[in-house]
């Protein structure tokens, strides 16, 4: 889709052709003949030729439809007649037809962009706190189009506020059913995009080599997230299916998914530095979303390796090959260089490794293209092309398009190939049959998140760089970092909290990180104040109310000794009489069982005989020994030892004592905090 001056008009078309198709009486070439017909009908044309009309249907509504398209749909219309001359039409103005249901849909989609357009530069000059200047409102009109159009925008930081946007609308039914159509429309135009042939739509028959840029692949690998994995997986299933199709057809895979040295060695680096951060020789530098995941559960080296392993593994898998040319500074590679591309020094503000490898990737691709003459108007016979994440790269792709004036650009996002392959798939869009692409509010969450963690990453960048450079000491550094009070952020965990928090929204401008910032340092500031006021009044606070505890437990403790003496007197008394009782039982037993032994020693001296003294002893040795009578032996020595031993009466004494405690709980004293004052 080429965006002409008019872009509100550009969204209008894609909706309408949404709908015209949707319908049971259309197909794709009678949505194209509809379109047509309301030129010849609304500039009452008679005769025309078919190359200046097709300029005129593409300029009119933004398409970019080939003639061979324009061709077999302008045979759809009735009033049409092909003239002797070749590619030349008459118009047969009595069978004419009203077209005044075309006209007010399209007027009422018009209406709709105009209205979603105006109230998106009114949230961002809200956002932005100041009226916004002719330009920047050009620019973000134009970026929103474009992004809602085919995700591709001019000026990368806008992607925050239009995604932010969009998300903030996703539960306005009228927002999301406008903008689904105009991206469902897009889908249903991408079916003709760079196509010879209509016949040939649903046909790979040249071998094309989808070469996938690092951040696509750690999307393969779930590092940045479930959502971009998920996209990831929808695209590669329609390899699948397109290969399986070629296989049966032609017996080999008609697409091939590899990946240049330059995204292997990103990759490897990426792996190292992680090895390095879980053995302490190298701080998280690089905090992205897969840098963070494989870091993730891994506290040793080894753990690394193995996760490593497991990528490249899954690389061979799904039959992601590296690719294993050698490429030489030969005369055709310098001709294809792209380092020399107007505007690059826009695009990159340092020549880092990581742009070196986006112009060299690009640069493969443009030499590829060359020396295999590969056809640059057609998508399916194009040869070779990047798939590609970065913003950066598909800039200086679209710089490339323009300057050698090609149809096809060296690189694409993920949503392209995926809208390209569904149709080419025959999978249709009635019943909710939709690519994942074409839910807007899904790629919001994956450009926001993308935003966020990009303006995070460039600000931690900046702070790092001015501690090195001396402008910052580390206690401000750390300040200004504590300053975004937000992190870095995932997809799937972007909810209607975090777009509504102006934490999030406000990174994206740097003027309000700077304003964020200084009001965050004077909120400190006041906030020290504040707090020591209140710890100087605390202090007061806490004194007065310590000498009311010291006071109050002072009294408690008075009370509680008066008590306590009642009560040890009270005890005192109660052990002493039970002393009393077992001190006179104990001597009474004792002196019983005396006077049985003394009398029974005196029957046996008054009566001497042997018979008498053996009957007493008798009597005695039973007295002492019979076993019916152990519980009166046991109480008799008890008693004996309670008289004669000390250790006895004091154990005696402290049982005593145990059993008033038991009966008689002791009183216990009362100590005031200063929580019992809450």
């Amino acid at each position: 889709m080429s965006l002409s001056s008019d872009n509100i008009k550009c969204m209008a078309s894609l909706a309408v052709f949404r709908e015209l198709y949707n319908g049971d009486k259309y197909d794709i070439f009678s949505v194209i003949a509809t379109f047509a017909s309301n030129i010849i009908i609304t500039e009452k044309i008679h005769k025309f030729e078919l190359q200046e009309f097709c300029l005129k249907l593409n300029n009119e509504y933004g398409f970019t439809l080939i003639s061979s398209v324009v061709k077999t749909s302008l045979n759809r219309i009735p009033f049409l007649s092909s003239a002797s001359k070749k590619g030349c039409y008459t118009v047969d103005t009595t069978k004419i037809l009203n077209n005044i249901e075309f006209e007010e849909e399209f007027k009422s989609c018009q209406e709709a962009n105009e209205k979603i357009i105006d109230d998106f530069i009114t949230f961002v000059s809200e956002l932005l706190k100041q009226p916004l200047t002719e330009e920047n409102i050009k620019s973000l009109q134009d970026d929103f189009c474009a992004y809602t159009i085919d995700c591709k925008v001019n000026n990368p930081e806008n992607l925050g506020y239009i995604s932010a946007f969009i998300l903030k609308h996703k539960d306005n039914s009228a927002f999301e059913q406008q903008l689904t159509r105009i991206r469902e429309g897009m889908i249903i135009y991408n079916g003709l995009s760079y196509t010879l042939s209509p016949n040939e739509i649903e046909k790979y028959d040249t071998e094309l080599n989808i070469f996938l840029e690092t951040e696509v692949l750690f999307n393969m690998a779930g590092y940045n997230g479930i959502l971009c994995q998920h996209l990831f997986n929808e695209f590669y299933d329609q390899v699948n299916e397109i290969n399986k199709i070629a296989i049966q057809r032609t017996g080999k895979k008609s697409i091939h998914l590899k990946y240049f040295e330059e995204s292997f060695d990103e990759i490897s680096k990426f792996f190292k530095q992680a090895e390095e951060i879980v053995c302490g020789n190298s701080r998280l530098s690089d905090p992205r979303d897969a840098m963070i995941s494989i870091l993730n559960g891994c506290s040793q080296k080894y753990e690394i390796k193995e996760k490593q392993t497991a990528f490249e593994k899954l690389l061979a898998d799904k039959d992601i090959a590296l690719d294993s040319r050698k490429y030489t500074m030969d005369e055709d590679f310098i001709k294809s260089n792209l380092a020399s591309i107007d505007n690059i020094d826009e695009v990159f503000v340092t020549r880092e490794d990581k742009d070196y490898a986006i112009q060299m990737m690009l640069s493969k691709i443009n030499y590829l293209r060359r020396i295999k003459s590969t056809n640059t108007k057609n998508f399916k016979q194009v040869g070779y092309i990047l798939l590609s994440g970065n913003s950066r790269t598909l800039f200086l792709s679209r710089q490339s398009m323009r300057t050698n004036n090609e149809m096809v650009p060296l690189a694409e996002p993920m949503s392209f190939f995926t809208q390209r392959f569904w149709l080419s798939l025959n999978k249709g869009l009635l019943n909710g049959n939709l690519p994942i692409t074409a839910n807007i509010f899904i790629l919001s969450q994956i450009t926001f998140s993308h935003a966020v963690n990009k303006a995070l990453r460039n600000q931690f960048s900046s702070i790092i760089h001015d501690v090195q450079s001396g402008k910052l000491t580390m206690p401000e550094a750390e300040s200004k970092i504590a300053g975004f009070r937000i992190n870095f952020i995932k997809p799937e965990d972007i909810n209607d909290e975090v777009i509504a928090s102006n934490d999030y929204l406000d990174i994206f401008d740097i003027h309000s990180v700077d304003r964020i910032q200084a009001e965050r340092a004077l909120e400190v500031s006041e906030l020290k104040d504040t707090l020591s006021q209140e710890v100087a009044n605390h202090h007061i606070t806490e004194r007065r109310l310590q000498n009311i505890l010291d006071k109050k437990n002072a009294e408690l403790e008075e009370d509680y000794k008066v008590e306590m003496t009642k009560y040890n007197e009270k005890k005192q008394s109660w052990v002493e009489k039970e002393k009393r009782k077992k001190f006179w039982l104990s001597w009474g037993i004792m002196i019983v069982y005396l006077a049985v032994v003394f009398f029974l020693l005196y029957v046996i001296v008054k009566y001497n005989s042997i018979w008498a003294i053996v009957i007493e002893a008798i009597a005695v040795l039973a007295f002492v020994l019979d076993v019916t009578i152990d519980r009166l032996k046991i109480f008799l020595q008890s008693s004996i030892k309670y008289v004669l031993v000390e250790k006895e009466r004091t154990n005696y004494r402290n049982s005593l004592e145990s059993k008033y405690l038991q009966n008689n709980p002791a009183p216990t004293q009362m100590i005031l905090k200063a929580e019992d004052f809450d």
